[in-house]
């Protein structure tokens, strides 16, 4: 519907794309409020019964914490300085430290992943661990994302998905992305990755000027 070699903005905006960028910070995708984690974490819906029961708990909790003296003292100086600063209400409500979300959509965004390593006595959370791990911690959820929403037919972007990962874990992440019903496109360096991919999937750009050129083993019928 317009001039040029290019998919203009119709088309666009009405094939579903979804990119896993090649710096797979574990930490920035669950704190990005449009992040794989908080679409998902946005679909849990409590029942009200649920909720104020939590939110109780919540503020006894808060309640419970808030006996320490530092948090006490730490508290009372904020209040007074953001209170002359930004003209706050009088009131000793306008500020305050919540140890804990105070209601429970907010608990939920908060929610974080743990995991215990073997020989380890306590879990750990996954954003302390490696790159590799949070690599394929992100990967994930970016499947859990597709499947859950059944977005079968939208088109999945993988940036190199080898990224601080050793071989048999690329191979693996490798197979687990075929196994999607999507159509995926993923970049690489990784020759233990072409090396699992069928012959004919393999495309390979070179930079020709301002453009780059695709190259691709035609299938013979």
């Amino acid at each position: 519907d317009g001039s040029g070699d290019r998919l203009t903005p119709r088309y666009t905006k009405a094939i579903p794309f979804y990119l896993a960028e090649a710096l797979r910070d574990l930490g920035r995708e669950m704190g990005t409020r449009g992040g794989f984690w908080s679409k998902l974490m946005d679909m849990v819906k409590l029942s009200d019964v649920s909720r104020r029961q939590i939110e109780k708990l919540l503020a006894d909790i808060n309640a419970e914490m808030f006996k320490d003296k530092t948090l006490q003292a730490i508290q009372i100086k904020l209040r007074a300085m953001l209170g002359a600063v930004m003209n706050l209400e009088r009131a000793t409500e306008a500020v305050v430290i919540s140890p804990l979300a105070q209601e429970t959509t907010e608990l939920v965004r908060r929610s974080e992943i743990y995991l215990k390593a073997p020989g380890a006595e306590v879990h750990f959370p996954l954003t302390s661990f490696g790159m590799g791990s949070q690599s394929i911690a992100v990967l994930s959820l970016f499947r859990i994302y597709a499947e859950t929403l059944g977005l079968t037919n939208a088109i999945l972007g993988v940036e190199e998905p080898e990224s601080h990962l050793h071989p048999h874990l690329q191979r693996f992440i490798f197979g687990e992305l075929r196994g999607l019903e999507n159509q995926v496109f993923l970049t690489t360096h990784s020759t233990f990755i072409t090396d699992e991919a069928e012959l004919y999937e393999i495309v390979r750009l070179k930079r020709k000027g301002a453009i780059a050129v695709a190259r691709q083993i035609p299938r013979r019928l």
